[in-house]
């Protein structure tokens, strides 16, 4: 090989060594560009807590709603059937048959109004802990692409941890709620058996006849206990 060829052998080879040199130097921010801003997702926490809160005082709101007509001990509260339930202001579902305020007495009133209520506390809290949930699974994800302990991994734990503490928030009176409807259920479903409480008549058989008449006139409201129970398992 002549000295030419070498030196043309040369220059290729040193080319080559750039070429390679540059394209990993290239290629490098796209592996450690994670520990600039970008690895950390961009999630809008302000809007986040809202939604959280909002769903939360949606939640307390119906609970606090049932608690007119339903006692502690899950058992029906007759009591509501004179003196009215109130739901406040009331979404739009049922602003054409009631107004806002307006005390509500038979029970199939009460139960459209419940429906009402609940379906948009069903909306409000799908919609809260749909943000929550795909929030956190982004930001974990995150997490497993940048150092232990770098400036970064540590502001997207921070973000995970006020997550959790909203979802941790949200799922403990989600709880409470469905315990509630649970024990209302039970009740209502025993109303029969339970007549001699419900309607304390002496006289044999008559007080099993009124137990009977008293589910058939709270049907409605179970009826929206009962799905709104099948809509919290989603919850």
């Amino acid at each position: 090989m002549n000295r030419f060829t070498l030196r043309i052998c040369a220059v290729a080879l040193a080319m080559t060594a750039v070429g390679c040199g540059k394209g990993f130097n290239s290629a490098t921010p796209a592996v450690d560009g994670l520990s600039a801003k970008s690895a950390v997702p961009q999630i809008d926490m302000a809007h986040l807590e809202q939604s959280a809160v909002h769903a939360q005082d949606a939640l307390s709101n119906i609970q606090s709603t049932l608690g007119q007509f339903i006692n502690q001990n899950g058992s029906f509260n007759f009591g509501s059937l004179f003196g009215g339930v109130n739901f406040g202001d009331i979404s739009t579902c049922v602003q054409g048959q009631f107004s806002a305020n307006q005390l509500l007495f038979l029970p199939q009133d009460i139960a459209n109004a419940l429906t009402c209520v609940t379906s948009r506390v069903v909306t409000v809290a799908t919609a809260a802990k749909t943000e929550m949930t795909n929030a956190s699974a982004q930001l974990t994800a995150a997490l497993a692409l940048v150092p232990v302990g770098s400036a970064e991994a540590i502001e997207i734990q921070a973000m995970l941890t006020e997550i959790n503490q909203l979802q941790t928030s949200y799922v403990t009176i989600v709880h409470s709620l469905a315990t509630q409807i649970s024990m209302a259920n039970t009740f209502l479903n025993q109303l029969p058996s339970l007549a001699t409480s419900v309607c304390p008549i002496s006289v044999p058989g008559l007080n099993m006849i009124c137990g009977g008449a008293v589910s058939l006139l709270l049907a409605p409201v179970q009826t929206a206990i009962t799905n709104f129970q099948s809509q919290l398992a989603s919850l």
